[in-house]
């Protein structure tokens, strides 16, 4: 009787590991599945399908929730999954330890080297565009903080004639007492006015948004 209920309980438990190694496979191909039409959803940028897969990502996850008290098996597939993808990126040397192949390597850094550079070009393009090609040098640092003053009305929600009605003022009372009348008259040259300040938001926007949608297609 005892060897009966032994044989019973082993097949019962031979079952149960069948049963949960199905669960987990399957578990891993859903995770799989779901990333890769993650990512295509991502590029698309569709919210429509987001909201579709995130619904079906959270209903798979209320039925296939681990027991509390036992071990996340999901944790340790997603471990040894990402142990296997790395598999072909190494070469085993003489002595037997796993190193990285030297070609890989170098190909990689020269990639990320000319993207950089490529990266610093196009910003640099971009700069020389925006400063106008007549602009006087002696003009160039009031040029550059009306930019600066227009940002910083910008980001504080502020109306666009408070630059030359109180910061250029308050600048130029502030300047006289600490730096002399030198500094002040360098700083009436500053161009604040409302038009001014308008015309330099919208330039700071429009490269913004040119450096967004470059990141998005790059």
């Amino acid at each position: 009787m005892q060897n009966k209920t032994r044989l019973e309980l082993v097949d019962y438990e031979a079952e149960n590991l069948a049963r949960l190694q199905k669960m987990f496979s399957r578990k891993w191909e859903f995770i799989f599945m779901q990333a890769e039409a993650q990512a295509k959803v991502d590029k698309k940028r569709d919210k429509f399908e987001r909201k579709v897969l995130d619904s079906q990502e959270r209903a798979f996850w209320d039925v296939h929730r681990p027991v509390p008290g036992c071990v996340n098996t999901t944790e340790i597939d997603l471990k040894k999954a990402f142990k296997v993808n790395l598999l072909p990126k190494y070469t085993k040397s003489k002595s037997g330890t796993t190193v990285l192949n030297e070609a890989e390597t170098q190909s990689q850094k020269d990639a990320y080297k000319q993207q950089k550079k490529k990266h610093i070009e196009r910003n640099l393009a971009s700069y020389t565009k925006e400063v106008p090609a007549n602009i006087p040098i002696t003009l160039l640092h009031e040029y550059v903080a009306s930019y600066l003053v227009a940002n910083r009305i910008a980001k504080a929600n502020k109306l666009f004639a408070i630059g030359e009605e109180l910061i250029l003022p308050t600048t130029q009372d502030i300047c006289h007492a600490l730096l002399g009348e030198v500094v002040v008259e360098k700083i009436e040259h500053v161009p604040l006015s409302a038009d001014t300040v308008t015309l330099r938001i919208e330039e700071i926007a429009k490269n913004i948004e040119a450096q967004l949608f470059e990141r998005i297609n790059a």
